[in-house]
């Protein structure tokens, strides 16, 4: 029934990767993953950590085999002895309260027949779905003591669902599965995973996120490659002054053009994403060569958009940060600085669909994503405002359910929220004041986004050119001359 140690890690390779076309917002397409899919993304995720405001006392997990259903999908263990489970739902409509007290009637009913589990001490409890639940679920979650005794009869009835739907339980009768349920509850530390607290979980984890998710730009910054010791040590010895950051001059292009011209044709190969000069042909001959040799290219590729990708939403939000900090912020209704974050993550994402995707191919993915298209600033503000105006218009009406964190996390951005709304008693005073805020930042909002693009809306191209392209003295001298660039424009501040 349990599968653990190398043989649950080896399920992680039977994974079909989900493709997902969109980056740096969206939350992960955790629907486009099978059921098998999402219980072993669960798995990988906690044998690597925790979820946020989750302690993470267990030291190894171990997954059910498929079918095996006793309301547990990954087992969480200390010494080889169980700490813990997740449960993994994987539903394309909303999980409702009945579903999840019959989920954990099932674990303690089930843990009671296999003897494999023990009530005595308390159990880490962590239902994950992969989309969110009904209100009454997330509210369950958050506000157990309240809602657990006044719902005694609804669990007492899926308990009871539970026990008549499998024959292993059939000889309990109503009086034994009432003492073990309600015996066995209170022991359980329970947890509500949704998409956006995975998302978190995630974004900590971006080995696992790449495993599991094609396309999306994710980073694992344990990639290090050794082959580059000696290289970064060269750079490391360069020094000197110039004033200002050399570009690629009609030198290099030479340079280049050089090493071209030195390749016969039978060795020029395009592969779309690479040009590669030198290589055999004979290499990428036949499907499993050519899939395994682009492959590496593309993972390359990957991890350089990854990088760029996280870069331009840093920058993003420095400059938002400057504007939350400027005389004009002070003056605008507080509420209105949360419009900013927003619009220039819009400025952000376009910048990036033009660098890395080009105009058409971001035109597609916008479709396919059914993301607004936004083709101007005063468009991209208005739909900022809409954003805030959404979410916020929740906490004004008391809603709370969306935030994420533990318990001094809450309570700290509901004192934040409270403050930002003070004075407003409507979703009306509320779209007034976040209008008046967008207009006295606009002009800040705009220089801003004209900056932003400034700096990083253009096409992005890489020419390897390995080892020969330092194989010359003019090579190492444009080497030297670049580096020494680098290293005036950080002591001038600029960066």
């Amino acid at each position: 029934m349990i599968i653990s140690g190398a043989a649950a890690d080896a399920e992680i390779a039977k994974v079909k990767p989900a493709e997902i076309e969109d980056a740096g917002l969206a939350s992960f397409a955790y629907l486009r993953l099978d059921d098998e899919d999402f219980e072993r993304l669960c798995y990988a995720l906690s044998k690597r950590s925790a979820p946020l405001g989750v302690e993470r006392i267990w030291d190894d997990a171990a997954l059910m085999v498929r079918g095996a259903d006793a309301g547990r999908d990954v087992l969480l263990t200390k010494g080889g002895v169980p700490v813990g489970v997740i449960q993994c739902k994987r539903l394309e409509g909303q999980m409702a309260l009945p579903a999840v007290f019959r989920e954990m009637a099932k674990l303690i009913l089930f843990a009671s027949v296999n003897g494999d589990l023990r009530f005595d001490r308390e159990l880490i409890y962590m239902l994950t779905v992969a989309r969110d639940p009904a209100r009454t679920v997330v509210d369950y979650f958050a506000r157990r003591s309240e809602v657990e005794p006044a719902k005694r009869d609804a669990i007492m009835a899926a308990a009871v669902e539970v026990r008549d739907t499998y024959a292993t339980l059939a000889r309990m009768d109503d009086e034994v599965v009432e003492r073990l349920v309600f015996a066995s509850l209170p022991k359980l530390s329970i947890k509500l995973l949704r998409p956006v607290d995975l998302d978190e979980w995630m974004g900590r984890e971006g080995a696992v996120a790449a495993r599991f998710f094609k396309q999306r730009i994710v980073v694992d910054n344990q990639i290090v490659s050794d082959r580059l010791d000696a290289f970064e040590g060269l750079l490391r010895g360069l020094a000197g002054d110039v004033q200002k950051l050399a570009p690629v001059t009609d030198e290099d292009l030479e340079l280049l053009r050089e090493q071209i011209r030195d390749t016969p044709e039978t060795h020029r190969l395009n592969l779309g994403i690479a040009m590669l000069f030198g290589f055999p042909p004979e290499m990428f001959v036949g499907r499993p060569n050519l899939e395994k040799r682009v492959g590496r290219l593309r993972d390359l590729l990957q991890e350089v958009d990854a990088d760029y990708t996280d870069w331009v939403f840093a920058l993003a939000r420095e400059k938002a940060a400057e504007i939350c900090d400027s005389a004009e912020a002070m003056y605008a209704p507080m509420i209105a600085r949360a419009i900013v974050a927003p619009f220039l993550g819009y400025v952000a994402k376009e910048c990036l669909a033009v660098a890395l995707s080009g105009s058409i191919m971001s035109s597609i993915l916008d479709r396919l994503s059914n993301a607004p298209r936004l083709e101007s600033d005063e468009a991209r503000l208005r739909q900022a405002r809409e954003d805030v105006a959404s979410e916020w218009g929740r906490y004004l009406a008391g809603d709370f359910g969306q935030m994420i964190g533990d318990a001094e996390d809450l309570k700290l951005k509901r004192l934040i929220v409270e403050r930002a709304l003070e004075g407003l008693r409507s979703q009306e005073h509320l779209e007034n004041a976040l209008e008046m805020g967008a207009d006295l930042l606009k002009q800040k909002l705009f220089d801003a986004a004209d900056s932003l693009r400034a700096t990083c809306k253009h096409k992005v191209s890489i020419v390897l050119t390995g080892s020969r392209g330092i194989d010359s003295d003019a090579g190492l001298k444009r080497l030297a001359d670049t580096v020494r660039s680098l290293e005036a424009l950080k002591r001038s501040g600029e960066i």
